[in-house]
């Protein structure tokens, strides 16, 4: 699967608003312009909390090719972090990982995005 630039962009962007907890909920997510109409527009916090914690538990030990769904009963947002590829980049192990989500009516297309273990244990987006 071949990544578009902007979805590395958006992917990027993403990541660093929710992990720093710049973007901590709806309405904040919803005022970023940028993320346009994506799911993570749609996400609140307790559905962010649940997609880091299911791409963590994914990236640290899911087998590639063996899907981790992950789901909101409360709110409906969900779905499914595919790691496809593992190997050793500069800075350690990385991996390449497929991710598809939905939330407030809206399915994204599936991503693919490379992460690497940094030396603090934390999986970082890859610099190309």
């Amino acid at each position: 699967m071949r990544t578009h630039p902007y979805t590395a962009c958006l992917a990027l962007a993403l990541l660093l608003l929710t992990s720093t907890g710049l973007l901590t909920n709806t309405a904040s997510a919803a005022n970023a312009l940028f993320l346009g109409n994506a799911p993570i527009s749609r996400m609140n916090t307790q559905d962010v909390d649940l997609l880091f914690a299911a791409a963590q538990a994914v990236l640290d030990v899911g087998e590639d090719g063996v899907g981790r769904r992950w789901e909101n009963p409360r709110t409906g947002a969900g779905g499914t972090l595919t790691p496809v590829r593992t190997y050793t980049g500069d800075s350690g192990p990385c991996r390449d990982l497929i991710v598809e989500n939905r939330a407030g009516g809206i399915t994204g297309p599936a991503m693919t995005v490379s992460v690497c273990r940094a030396a603090n244990g934390e999986w970082k987006l890859k610099a190309d």
